[in-house]
């Protein structure tokens, strides 16, 4: 028998059924992202039962010609292509010794996005784990109508959140539709309807989460449908934002006491620590800090006294500051901190208001504000 031939199963076959049931149960799954016509890309599938995917768009009766092969290894290879409707059109299972294994000019019978996922044959003589090359042609390969080169692209990380979607732009497109939201298992938001260029700046966003888009392009005869794509945002180490009043410009008189306002950031802030700016000579420092708001979050500091970094207090959580929200302070100051004597202050991430200060004296005034910095 000859060693490399091919076990080509068609979708329907008991055989598809069983094999694409062990993957539908498989512990570990990649999403490749888009592959295009003439490009070879690398995986390495490193557990059993992994699969990794790839996606393309095709149209009815275009060509593919699919190919899989193992690196360096003994990787038994195996290639299922599912239709635009997520059923199976066509696989290819190497069978014992197979490396290597093709799917041949095959003519897809659909129109839309094509997914190809790749694992491994478990085939006799071969491995179930190892790096592969997989490389995709179209025939005739230029590139069908679609929504290609997004950003944010599929799986990215993005750590600077003032920035745009962008694709590349759809010949014959009369506008966009993107859609963007946190969730796939209900329907995303339309942020930009019909739209007139390939480009929508972010909408406000948080850190630390997963976000879906998608965009629709709209044409004379209809509408293409771009991929569902993902990306997580995630604070750069190098764009951590602060909160800071800054010294004032004459931050007397001074006396220490209670102060209560509210803080309402213009970015996203991480924090855990808060620094007091002390007058000039003195020991000025926060001997309590407490920042909360409505939802039930709270978090609190309490000075430890001249030791150590003693300007300088860690709050019993790291909490976030979210944008355009608005939380309330109490801070309780001992000895002589710098002062904004102002009812309310703009700094460069947001603004700080005084609502009441209660000196050691118990005097009451609307208008002073303690110069402070909270950070990470």
């Amino acid at each position: 028998m000859n060693k490399q031939k091919i076990g080509m199963i068609l979708a329907g076959f008991a055989m598809a059924v069983v094999l694409l049931f062990c993957l539908a149960l498989s512990a570990q799954a990649a999403d490749m992202g888009e592959i295009r016509s003439g490009e070879t890309r690398v995986g390495n599938i490193t557990t059993e039962g992994q699969t990794d995917s790839f996606i393309f768009y095709g149209d009815a009766g275009q060509g593919v010609v699919i190919e899989m092969a193992a690196i360096d290894g003994d990787l038994g290879p195996a290639i299922y292509l599912y239709r635009p409707n997520g059923t199976v059109e066509i696989a290819a299972v190497g069978g014992s010794y197979d490396n290597r294994i093709r799917i041949e000019e095959h003519l897809l019978e659909q129109t839309g996005i094509y997914t190809i996922v790749v694992a491994a044959s478990w085939g006799y003589y071969t491995s179930t784990t190892g790096e592969y090359g997989l490389s995709f042609t179209k025939i005739p390969s230029i590139p069908s109508p679609g929504v290609y080169n997004p950003f944010p692209a599929n799986g990215a990380t993005i750590t600077n959140l003032n920035q745009s979607f962008k694709w590349d732009a759809v010949t014959g497109a009369t506008g966009y539709d993107l859609y963007f939201g946190e969730d796939v298992i209900t329907p995303l938001e339309k942020i930009g309807e019909n739209l007139t260029s390939s480009e929508l700046p972010f909408p406000a966003m948080e850190w630390n989460k997963v976000y879906y888009w998608h965009v629709e392009a709209h044409i004379p005869n209809g509408t293409i449908q771009g991929p569902y794509w993902w990306f997580k945002t995630k604070v750069s180490p190098f764009e951590k934002h602060i909160f800071d009043t800054g010294e004032p410009s004459n931050p007397y008189p001074s006396i220490f006491g209670t102060h209560n306002g509210t803080i309402k950031p213009n970015v996203t802030i991480e924090v855990s620590k808060l620094y007091t700016y002390p007058c000039v000579g003195t020991g000025g420092h926060t001997e309590f800090a407490k920042i909360w708001n409505n939802t039930g979050f709270n978090a609190s500091a309490v000075w430890e006294s001249y030791k150590g970094d003693w300007h300088n207090i860690s709050f019993d959580k790291t909490f976030t500051l979210v944008k355009n929200e608005t939380y309330n302070y109490t801070v309780r100051t001992g000895s002589y901190p710098q002062i904004h004597h102002a009812p309310a202050l703009p700094t460069t991430n947001g603004w700080i208001n005084c609502t009441q200060f209660i000196d050691a004296n118990g005097k009451t005034y609307n208008n002073w504000i303690p110069a402070i910095r909270l950070f990470l």
